[in-house]
C-alpha cells in the first residue's frame, strides 16, 4: 500500500495535517475536492520549548513535544476553526495526518527480488506476497508504512507492471517506523482534541520525496537535505528512484546551543535566529563557538554524504528543506568548501531551498494563510501520494 492510499475516498473533505519535528510543530487545515488542487485554509506553527534550554546538551523530550503539540491544537481550535467554518461552511475535520520527523522516525529502503527460469505474469498478489516479508523494525518502534515505490522488470523500471511478463522482478520497498512512545502520545493528544480515531501517522522523509518528485519532474538525480532541530535527514534519489536515506544527529538546535549566552552581555537577546551566527563581530568567544558549531554540523553532514558516495556518484542538485528562520544560513553553510570537496570537482553545486511558492504552483492557499513550506508539502502530498504500485 502507499502512504496515503485509502485516505481520500470522499469527493470533498477537510484534512488536518501536522508537521512534528524537534524544533517546532505545525498544523494546517486542508480542503480536498475531487478533481481540484488542494486548498490550504489555515496554518499555525509553535516552537518546541526545551525545559533544559540552558544546558548545552539539552535535547527535546517527549513532554517538551507533547506540550508544544497541545499548544498548537489550542490555537488550531480557537483561531483556525472559525476560519475553516468561514471558508467551508463547517468546522468539521474528516481525517488527520501527522507527519513525524527524526529523531522519532526511521526509514529504510530495501530491494526484494523475485526470479524464475521462465517468464511469469506480474500481479498484485505477487506484490502482496513480497510485502509480507516485513523488514526489521527498530527496537522501541512501531511499523507504520510498507510501500512498493518502484518496480524493475528484467532490469527496466516501469510504472505499470501488472499484467506484464518477466523473468526477474526487483521491488524497491520503503519501510517507515515511528518511536512507539512518541506515536502513542501524539495519537492520544490528537484524538482527545478532535474526538476522532481517524488519525494516521506517517514519516516525513517519504512524504518529502513524493512531493519533490511531483514538483520537480525533470530532476531525476538529487539529494534532499531536511534539517530540523535535533537531526538532519539526507535522502538520495537516483534516476527518479528513492535509493537511500540516512539520519545524522545534528541540526539547528546544536548550532543555537553552542552559541547561546557565550560572552554576550546579560541584557542581550537570546540567540534564536541562525542568521545571527553569520555576524561573528560580537566577541572572540562567540566567534570561536560559532565556528566550532558550524564545523561540527558540517562534519556530521559530510559523514552522511560520504556513506552515499561509497556506492553512488553524488548528484550536484540539492533540495534543502528547513524552517524559514534558518534556511538561508543553512544554504550558505552547505555550500562551504568542506562539503564541496566530496564532489571532487570545482563545478558549483545547485542548492535549491524549497519555498512555499514552489508548492503553491500546484495547490491553493485561502485568504491570509501564513506560508509554511513543510505544511504546504504535506497538503500537496495529501492529494499526490507515493506511486500507487501496491
Amino acid at each position: 500500500m502507499s502512504i496515503f492510499s485509502g485516505l481520500f475516498g470522499k469527493k470533498s473533505e477537510v484534512v488536518a495535517v501536522f508537521d512534528i519535528n524537534s524544533s517546532s510543530v505545525g498544523g494546517a487545515y486542508v480542503g480536498i475536492e475531487e478533481g481540484q488542487p488542494p486548498t490550504v485554509i489555515y496554518t499555525k506553527r509553535v516552537p518546541v520549548e526545551l525545559r533544559n534550554a540552558s544546558s548545552e546538551t539539552a535535547a527535546v523530550s517527549v513532554p517538551d513535544l507533547e506540550r508544544a503539540l497541545k499548544s498548537l491544537c489550542e490555537a488550531l481550535i480557537s483561531e483556525g476553526a472559525p476560519e475553516l467554518a468561514r471558508v467551508k461552511g463547517s468546522g468539521r475535520i474528516h481525517r488527520i495526518i501527522a507527519s513525524v520527523s527524526s529523531p522519532w522516525q526511521q526509514v529504510a529502503i530495501r530491494t526484494e527480488v523475485v526470479e524464475q527460469d521462465r517468464p511469469f505474469t506480474v500481479s498484485r498478489a505477487l506484490f502482496a506476497t513480497v510485502l509480507k516479508k516485513t523488514g526489521d523494525v527498530p527496537e522501541g518502534h512501531e511499523a507504520w508504512e510498507e510501500s512498493v515505490v518502484a518496480a524493475l522488470l528484467n532490469g527496466y523500471e516501469t510504472r505499470a507492471p501488472f499484467g506484464k511478463k518477466a523473468k526477474r522482478v526487483d521491488l524497491v520497498i520503503l519501510s517507515s517506523s515511528i518511536e512507539a512512545t512518541v506515536a502513542a502520545r501524539i495519537t492520544d493528544v490528537l484524538r482527545s482534541v478532535y474526538h476522532t480515531h481517524a488519525v494516521r501517522l506517517v514519516a516525513f522523509s517519504p512524504v518529502a520525496y513524493a512531493a519533490l518528485r511531483e514538483l520537480y519532474p525533470h530532476e531525476k538525480d538529487f539529494l534532499a537535505i531536511i534539517v530540523s532541530g535535533e537531526t538532519t535527514d539526507i535522502t538520495l534519489i537516483k534516476r527518479g528512484l528513492l535509493t537511500s536515506t540516512i539520519s545524522v544527529s545534528s541540526g539547528t538546535n546544536d548550532l543555537l546551543r553552542a552559541t547561546r549566552n557565550v560572552g554576550i552581555p546579560g541584557d542581550a537577546p537570546k540567540v534564536t535566529h541562525l542568521d545571527s551566527l553569520i555576524d561573528r563581530s560580537k566577541n572572540e568567544g562567540f566567534r570561536t563557538r560559532a565556528a566550532g558549531a558550524e564545523a561540527a554540523f558540517l562534519d556530521e553532514i559530510g559523514k552522511g554524504l560520504r556513506s552515499f558516495s561509497e556506492r553512488y556518484a553524488l548528484p550536484r542538485t540539492i533540495f534543502l528543506l528547513a524552517e524559514s528562520e534558518s534556511r538561508e544560513f543553512l544554504r550558505r553553510t552547505l555550500d562551504a568548501a568542506p562539503l564541496r570537496s566530496l564532489w571532487l570537482s570545482d563545478e558549483p553545486l545547485s542548492i535549491v531551498p524549497v519555498l512555499p511558492k514552489h508548492a503553491l504552483s500546484r495547490m491553493k492557499a485561502a485568504g491570509a494563510v501564513k506560508e509554511d513550506t513543510t505544511l504546504f508539502l504535506l497538503a500537496f502530498s495529501a492529494d499526490t501520494p507515493l506511486r500507487r504500485l501496491a
